[in-house]
């Protein structure tokens, strides 16, 4: 979803929506600020009732909302934001397929969202919530998701699998899972490109189909949810986000 300021003083930038289509309209989005950045720390300062503009949502990475196989997700820092929508989606069909969550982070501290993971893996018996960590020895699991995949997890030949995060962290991933027996026309991505921005080097840069950066995006951990519409701050994590009324 394409988002900016009313005033247009500021360069609107992309953010992958990161819930499910909700009957009031409220749009989710993960917003990582980048303290060099035109747009997330404007976004990170708005107070409530700032109406943003919101242009969107685009791309394809969805799921079939009819598919009974068993679903893993991948995912990498702010790459949980579009997997996050498709769980929430998937957790609120009258049957859910079984749904597998392996989600990397540097250490604790950068587990977005992790109660609300762990609090839905309680809720609902078909999803697994599983979690491994870069930077640090322990707890474990740890390590990079491709060197983990076949030890963690079974065979995958009747999974649809879903990666998102960076270009090499979904470029491993994909491979890890074909080896591990994930058919390639069931793999599925959504990935994040490096670029330099401004004289400094991000992490990670988004881009469109063709290739046009459209957000610029860094794992920092200072990351937050804007939702679309009027913005509202109260949630203790996610410092940004609004009702969308």
């Amino acid at each position: 979803m394409l988002v900016g300021d009313v005033g247009y003083e500021r360069t609107p930038r992309s953010y992958s929506v990161a819930n499910a289509p909700r009957s009031d309209g409220t749009v989710t989005l993960l917003v990582t600020r980048i303290p060099d950045g035109e747009l997330s720390p404007w976004l990170h300062q708005v107070e409530p009732g700032c109406q943003p503009l919101l242009s969107g949502p685009y791309g394809s990475f969805v799921a079939d909302p009819d598919a009974s196989d068993p679903v893993l997700y991948l995912a990498a820092g702010s790459g949980l934001a579009p997997v996050r929508a498709l769980l929430e989606a998937g957790l609120a069909r009258r049957r859910p397929p079984p749904m597998t969550l392996l989600f990397s982070a540097r250490t604790l501290a950068d587990l977005i969202d992790n109660e609300r993971l762990e609090r839905w893996a309680a809720e609902h018996p078909e999803f697994r919530y599983l979690r491994t960590l870069t930077r640090v020895a322990e707890p474990p699991p740890i390590g990079r998701i491709p060197a983990i995949l076949a030890g963690l997890l079974p065979r995958l030949e009747r999974h649809r699998v879903y990666i998102a995060g960076d270009s090499g962290f979904v470029v491993a991933c994909a491979d890890a899972a074909r080896r591990h027996g994930a058919a390639p026309e069931r793999v599925f991505s959504e990935g994040f490109f490096v670029e330099r921005s401004r004289g400094v080097q991000q992490e990670s840069n988004r881009m469109d189909a063709n290739g046009t950066q459209l957000h610029q995006d860094r794992d920092d951990g200072t990351t937050g949810l804007l939702h679309g519409g009027r913005v509202c701050k109260s949630d203790p994590l996610f410092d940004v986000y609004g009702s969308g009324r």
